[in-house]
């Protein structure tokens, strides 16, 4: 339950990049830092302790640029890392997240990220193309039932 506020952060985040706000983009990154550091941990033990401890880490999100590039291409390894966190422990936001690919993004090389919702809200390329990428899993709330997690749905869009 403590990864709430960071997952919500995340998101904040990843919607501000795609809105190609520079401003809010980087009050965002604020609270994601902010929000890595209120997990609270004191409860897990074992393997789950062991796996926070070593994502806690990849979840920093320090870009050394602050510009919208500096952020998009630092946004990259954070969302490796939310991705790893919620494939580890779930969510229990009230709401389906998804993860998406865009195929074009750093170069053609390709990037994943986080977001609420199936429709792309692309933040490596914010308007300029901003429906490019597809939806590659649903990802529900823990204990939901009946959600789909198929990794087909979305399609390629370059609008």
């Amino acid at each position: 339950e403590s990864l709430a506020e960071l997952y919500t952060a995340y998101l904040a985040l990843q919607e501000e990049l795609a809105d190609d706000d520079v401003e809010a983009a980087r009050t965002a990154a604020d609270a994601v830092r902010s929000a890595v550091d209120a997990v609270r941990d004191e409860t897990l033990v074992g393997a789950p302790l062991a796996d926070w401890r070593r994502l806690r880490p990849q979840l920093a999100y320090e870009p050394a640029d602050t510009s919208i590039e500096g952020l998009r291409e630092a946004f990259e390894p954070l969302s490796d890392a939310i991705l790893a966190t919620e494939r580890r422990f779930g969510h229990d936001l009230d709401r389906m997240l998804a993860r998406a690919y865009c195929p074009m993004a750093f170069g053609n090389a390709g990037a994943e990220w986080l977001q609420a919702g199936t429709t792309i809200d692309n933040p490596y390329f914010g308007a300029m193309m901003l429906l490019c990428g597809e939806v590659r899993e649903e990802l529900p709330p823990r204990g939901a039932e009946g959600a789909s997690q198929d990794g087909g749905h979305g399609g390629h869009d370059h609008e």
